[in-house]
């Protein structure tokens, strides 16, 4: 297949590029999103490099030395110097393309490139597979407002296919161009124009870019990419001509010229898309410009052919017969043979006329020592290397040359400013440059300490939190799904809640979950085989009210009340139910924060019943929770204190050597900090209810303040403590008392499947498996862990291991915050009342269970 290259755009020299692509088969409208957010369906984008396009084995980022070759220029006493520079690029970047070869940039790219996509089935080479590659697409991709696009809607093929791209910019070349695609790997066949001005900087890409470039390392780039890559393919385009420019150095030439000719050179060729050289074709010719220059002593460094006049050349090695020819308005004929001379594809050539053998190679780097300081402030330090590297009639000398700071641009801005900003000092804002290749000027930049941002994100977040309207039923999420019950609920936003009467877990996903208050290892005293509830009784149904007390009568609630809340006014209205099925209460708007609350059911004697655990929180372990076991990122009823932030911030650096167009940038960064701190209430082995946390993980904590029934304020006051005989005493007690902390040092100092319905065993700290029963304290769906999960996760869990310390034993009073975190398991340490917990990173250890501690809940 042949495709001719349409003419009409006159555009200019580009910087080489790489420009997004995604290209797909056309079949509907209908655009497909990924699990990742990302698109089946074409988009684009515009990115650019500044890359040296070698063979195609050995491409390469690493920039190169100039290269200088000197040589009379005809009869005369002039100096033909010839340098060779990296890419095809002297950046005057900004507008639209022009008529004629000017330098064009990330702003004013072509306006319209062709690209070829195929499609091969599997995952190999193109080598191997381009001989059954199939052409998917073979069209026009023009830019508008903000993004790129084709004629038709395409899409990826899928994942069972692998694609290959070629593209060539700009699509309409003004002269004659085809490119074959007969062989599957293009090949243009190129003629230059005659007139100058038609010239264009012909851009061709074979490649996509599959990692950008990073201050660190260098682009990746890949010959083909998978049919389910569904997002912008970024085509990675490298020049396929060679620049060429004039320029009078010194006094070298004066006069008016009129004329700039390059004499018995190649004009035509064939490239194969990916290769790096030409195959000539076709007679020598010659290729001239009109001028009106004048030139002479006053214009040193004047530019002859630059810009838009500049010759965009077939690469070749020159023949005998090329030239470079000068004519002045004097009939005067300057003639320079460039015999044997090389323009190698993607480089700029720039012949200098010079009445000495001059040559000037400015050398200009800015490197980065530590140019990274923490939030607290500190001394960066950098260097940069500036000189000219001079030859005058073949011998070379190092020249310092002088450098400044031009401007600063702070992270988030676009302009850029004359001075520092005023959390940076320079040490220097300029220097004289050095005389040796070897050396270096070491300067540093002095970032002051950031200033301290309090916030409290997490209870913004819940203020921020749309209210909910209707009363909302906690175990089914709203009606969303079946319901699931728990002694702790958790709230995130403001509304009215309810939550049904029913012991702990012992509703399952719609269902009666016996095994919550019922185990399958009945016998052996220390298995409590039915689980009892406030009357000491076996439990019979999971609703309270389906219970019946020691007469036969049916339990029945009498009223709902507050037993105590860590914030004033955070759950109010709490009331029972008409039918006394359920009991609902209010989290208000003007008053919501991270808090935790204790709420419960009395009977007609007044006796607690039964009691939940409200956690108002922004945390939702739902929203993220992943599949297969999983832990939760907090502890039950952790709420944050206020943070302390330190925000990040960067500035760019621009420097440049005085009086050249070298330039550089360096960018110096202050990391950000964030201290934070918080609290979470503790629990008692066995027990569900929790007891009262601390002010903060700190070692200066004291008891956080709480509010009782009639919201008289407490501070630095526990809840009242009391010692109860062992076995069945302490459950029953515990229910009837949620806010009492028990002295036992061994609680019950029984069973051992309070908090796993089946476990009859103590001292098994690899244990993995559990069933949670309805004295967990765990929110739906999550349960006390056993300690072997402990030793398996403890580094994934380790950051919600807050030093919150505990409650100590047979006094309530706080100890080791801010030393320890002392974390339950819900595997009993042996048959006097010890409990595996984590204290710090020691896994296994065992402690009283009378303790106080921490509970970080797994998923079921």
């Amino acid at each position: 297949m042949t495709t001719r290259l349409k003419s009409g755009c006159k555009a200019g020299i580009l910087v080489a590029a790489c420009v997004s692509l995604a290209i797909c088969s056309s079949c509907s409208d209908e655009e497909v999103m990924n699990g990742s957010g990302q698109s089946d369906k074409l988009s684009f984008g515009v990115s650019l490099s500044n890359e040296w396009k070698t063979a195609v084995e050995t491409r390469s980022t690493e920039s190169r030395q100039t290269r200088y070759e000197t040589f009379r220029f005809g009869d005369s006493d002039l100096w033909l110097i010839s340098s060779e520079e990296d890419s095809i690029c002297n950046a005057r970047l900004g507008g639209q393309p022009n008529t004629r070869a000017a330098e064009v940039g990330g702003d004013n790219f072509y306006q319209s490139f062709g690209v070829y996509g195929y499609v091969f089935d599997g995952s190999g080479t193109w080598e191997d597979n381009q001989t059954s590659a199939q052409l998917y697409m073979n069209g026009k991709v023009t830019q508008g407002t903000d993004v790129w696009t084709t004629a038709s809607t395409h899409f990826w093929p899928g994942s069972r296919y692998s694609m290959k791209f070629f593209a060539y910019a700009p699509y309409d070349i003004p002269t004659t161009a085809t490119v074959s695609t007969s062989g599957k790997q293009p090949l243009i066949t190129y003629e230059v124009p005659k007139n100058a001005t038609e010239q264009v900087d012909l851009l061709l890409a074979d490649e996509v870019e599959t990692v950008p470039a990073t201050d660190g390392s260098g682009a990746e780039y890949a010959e083909t990419v998978a049919g389910n890559y569904d997002k912008p393919a970024k085509l990675h385009f490298y020049h396929a001509l060679t620049a060429i420019k004039v320029k009078a150095v010194g006094d070298g030439l004066k006069g008016t010229i009129k004329k700039v000719e390059l004499k018995g050179v190649k004009g035509t060729g064939t490239h194969l898309f990916g290769s790096d050289s030409w195959t000539l074709t076709g007679d020598d010719v010659n290729f001239s410009q009109t001028l009106d220059k004048s030139v002479g002593a006053d214009t040193e460094g004047t530019m002859i052919i630059d810009g838009e006049t500049t010759f965009m050349m077939i690469p070749q090695t020159l023949g005998e017969n090329a030239a470079l020819q000068i004519t002045f308005s004097d009939g005067t004929v300057l003639t320079g043979s460039l015999s044997g001379k090389e323009w190698l594809m993607g480089k700029t050539v720039v012949y200098r006329v010079s009445r000495t053998e001059i040559v000037e190679e400015p050398y200009f780097t800015v490197t980065p020592v530590n140019t990274q300081v923490s939030y607290s402030g500190g001394t960066c330090q950098y260097e940069v290397k500036s000189y000219i590297k001079r030859i005058v009639n073949g011998k070379e000398t190092i020249v310092a040359a002088p450098w400044e700071i031009t401007g600063y641009q702070e992270e988030g801005s676009e302009d850029w400013q004359d001075g520092a900003p005023a959390w940076l000092s320079m040490s220097n804002t300029g220097g004289n440059g050095v005389s040796a290749v070897t050396s270096s000027e070491t300067q540093s930049a002095t970032v002051t300490a950031q200033s301290e941002r309090v916030a409290n994100p997490q209870n913004d977040a819940l203020k921020n939190a749309e209210e909910l309207t209707g009363v909302y039923d906690l175990s089914t999420r709203g009606n969303t799904v079946a319901a699931s019950t728990a002694n702790c609920y958790i709230v995130n936003a403001a509304g009215t809640y309810s939550l049904p009467l029913v012991y702990g877990n012992a509703i399952k996903d719609g269902n009666t979950n016996e095994t919550a208050y019922k185990t399958s290892n009945t016998g052996g005293d220390n298995v409590l085989n039915v689980f009892i509830n406030h009357l000491g009784r076996e439990i019979t149904s999971p609703y309270i009210y389906e219970n019946q007390d020691g007469d036969g009568n049916k339990l029945s609630p009498e009223k709902a009340t507050l037993i105590w809340q860590d914030v004033q006014n955070l759950v109010t209205n709490v009331q029972l139910s008409s039918d006394r099925m359920s009991l609902t209460f209010t989290v208000g708007k003007s008053t919501i924060q991270q808090g935790n609350a204790v709420i419960a059911i009395r009977d007609a004697q007044n006796r607690i019943m039964w009691s939940w655990h409200i956690w108002v929180t922004d945390y939702n372990p739902y929203a993220e929770a992943t599949s297969g076991q999983h832990f939760f990122t907090r502890y039950i009823g952790w709420c944050y204190n206020d943070s302390h932030i330190y925000d990040p911030r960067k500035v760019k650096l621009r420097f440049k050597q005085t009086g050249r167009d070298k330039t550089a940038e360096l960018e110096i960064t202050q990391t950000g900090h964030i201290i934070e701190d918080g609290n979470n209430p503790y629990y008692q082995f066995g027990r569900k209810d929790p007891q009262l946390p601390a002010t903060s993980a700190k070692s200066s904590a004291t008891n956080k303040t709480w509010y009782d029934a009639e919201g008289k304020e407490r501070t630095n006051i526990i809840v009242a403590e009391s010692s109860w005989s062992d076995g069945n005493t302490v459950i029953v007690n515990g229910i009837l008392n949620p806010n009492m902390f028990c002295k036992n040092n061994n609680m019950d100092k029984t069973y051992t499947n309070l908090w796993s319905t089946d476990n009859t065993i103590y001292n098994n700290k690899f244990v993995h498996s559990s069933v949670k029963t309805v004295y967990d304290p765990s929110p739906k769906s999550y349960k006390v862990p056993a300690n072997g999960l402990f030793s398996n996760n403890y580094t994934s869990i380790s950051k919600s291991l807050y030093k919150s310390g505990c409650r100590n034993v047979g006094t309530g009073g706080l100890s080791a915050v801010g030393s320890d975190c002392d974390v339950f398991s819900c595997s009993p340490g042996n048959a006097i009342g010890k409990v595996y917990e984590i204290c710090n990173s020691t896994i296994g250890n065992s402690c009283d269970a009378g303790y106080g501690g921490a509970i970080c809940p797994v998923s079921e």
